[in-house]
C-alpha cells in the first residue's frame, strides 16, 4: 500500500491559521471576528492551544461566499 492509498480514507485535514489565511485571503483578526459573528467556521484546539479547521469547513465557506458574489443576495 503506497502513502496515496494509504490515507485515501481520511475525509478531511484539520489546518493551521497560516493555511486559512492563504485558502480565504483574510488576515487573522478578520478571520477570528468573522468566527465571533458566527460568520467563519469555528476553530478546534485538538490537543494543544495552537486552533485548527477542517479544511472541508473553510472550502464551503470560501464557496458560498462566491457564490454570493457571483449570484448576488436573494432580495436585492
Amino acid at each position: 500500500m503506497n502513502a496515496a492509498t494509504k490515507f485515501d480514507h481520511v475525509a478531511d485535514r484539520l489546518i493551521k491559521m497560516s493555511e486559512v489565511e492563504f485558502i480565504t485571503g483574510l488576515s487573522r483578526p478578520t478571520i477570528y471576528r468573522r468566527m465571533r459573528d458566527g460568520q467563519f467556521p469555528l476553530g478546534i484546539k485538538p490537543g494543544g492551544a495552537e486552533t485548527r479547521w477542517l479544511e472541508s469547513e473553510v472550502r464551503d465557506w470560501l464557496a458560498k461566499t462566491l457564490t454570493k458574489r457571483t449570484i448576488g443576495p436573494a432580495n436585492d
